[in-house]
């Protein structure tokens, strides 16, 4: 996570880095980044695509130094072959949360994965 959010190189601390961030999925996490880079929003990073996490994501800070990330799905076809083992086996454990994981589009608030 650190290279993406770009504190890798931080005198920091792995333990002291990011331990919350604010995550909201958008429609279009590049039509997003070209607007708000219009109105001046300084971006940690550019659109990426994380086909480990199924996403495409952008990270931002706001004024009072918190991490934000903005993220879009990618297509499954995109996902990484490591994501798709992982999503067979959940869903193989819990097949009633197939029909809900597409339906479902969340604003999240938690602490972050290191990867």
């Amino acid at each position: 996570m650190a290279p993406s959010v770009g504190n890798a190189d931080k005198q920091q601390p792995v333990a002291m880095r990011e331990k919350l961030m604010v995550s909201f999925s958008v429609d279009n996490v590049d039509e997003t980044f070209t607007a708000l880079k219009a109105k001046g929003v300084t971006f940690i990073s550019e659109p990426t695509d994380m086909p480990d996490w199924g996403m495409r994501t952008l990270y931002l800070r706001d004024p009072e130094e918190n991490l934000i990330e903005l993220f879009t799905p990618l297509a499954v076809e995109q996902f990484s072959q490591e994501l798709l083992e992982e999503d067979k086996k959940f869903l193989a454990q819990r097949p009633y949360r197939a029909a809900l994981r597409h339906r479902c589009r969340c604003v999240s608030v938690g602490t972050v994965r290191r990867r």
